[in-house]
C-alpha cells in the first residue's frame, strides 16, 4: 500500500462509520416516535431525518470521492513511486485529513438541524436569535474541519517546529546543567 492507498482507505473507513451513525440516528429517532407517538411530532421527526440524511449523504460522498480526497491529502508523492516508505510525517498529515473530515461530517447534521428549524419557524418571534448561537458553532465547526483538512501539511511541519523547538530547549537546559555542576 502507498500513501495514497492508506489516505483513500481512511476516507471510506469514515465514509462507513458517517453512513452508520446516521442509519443509526434515524434508525433511534424512528423508534422513539412508534413507542411514544404523542411525544414527537411528525414536524420533528421529519426534521431530525433530513439533517441525518446529510450525514448519510456526505458518508456516501466520501465513500465514492476517496480516490481524489487521497489526492488532496497526499500531496508529494506520484503514482509512480516503486519504493514505498511510510514516515510519521505522512501518517500525521493523513490522520490531520480525517479530523478535518470528521468534524465537517458531525457538523453538518447540526447545521440542516438549525436551518430547517430556521425555515420551519421563520414566524416566530426571536426564534432566528435563539438558533443563531447553533448555526454559527456548526459553521465555525465546518470551517475549523475544511481549515484543519486542506492545512494538514502545515499542521505537520508546525509541530515539527514546535518539537524541534521543545527538543533545542531541552538540549540547552541539559548543556547549562553541565556547565554548573563543573
Amino acid at each position: 500500500m502507498n500513501k495514497r492507498e492508506i489516505a483513500s482507505l481512511a476516507c471510506k473507513i469514515l465514509g462507513i462509520y458517517l453512513i452508520i451513525q446516521g442509519i443509526n440516528v434515524m434508525a433511534n429517532i424512528l423508534s422513539t416516535s412508534i413507542a411514544t407517538p404523542n411525544l414527537i411530532t411528525h414536524e420533528t421527526i421529519l426534521n431530525i431525518i433530513f439533517s441525518y440524511i446529510f450525514l448519510i449523504i456526505f458518508g456516501a460522498l466520501l465513500w465514492f470521492l476517496s480516490g481524489k480526497l487521497s489526492l488532496l491529502m497526499v500531496k508529494d508523492e506520484s503514482p509512480f513511486d516503486e519504493g514505498f516508505s511510510l514516515k510519521a510525517n505522512d501518517i500525521q498529515g493523513i490522520v490531520f485529513a480525517a479530523i478535518g473530515l470528521v468534524l465537517i461530517g458531525n457538523s453538518l447534521p447540526k447545521f440542516a438541524t438549525n436551518l430547517i428549524n430556521l425555515y420551519i419557524t421563520r414566524g416566530e418571534p426571536n426564534m432566528a436569535l435563539k438558533l443563531l448561537p447553533g448555526t454559527i458553532g456548526a459553521v465555525t465547526q465546518i470551517l475549523i474541519g475544511i481549515g484543519i483538512f486542506l492545512g494538514s501539511h502545515g499542521l505537520v511541519k508546525l509541530l515539527n517546529i514546535l518539537r524541534n523547538d521543545e527538543l533545542r530547549r531541552g538540549e540547552e537546559s541539559l548543556d547549562e546543567d553541565e556547565f554548573n555542576s563543573k
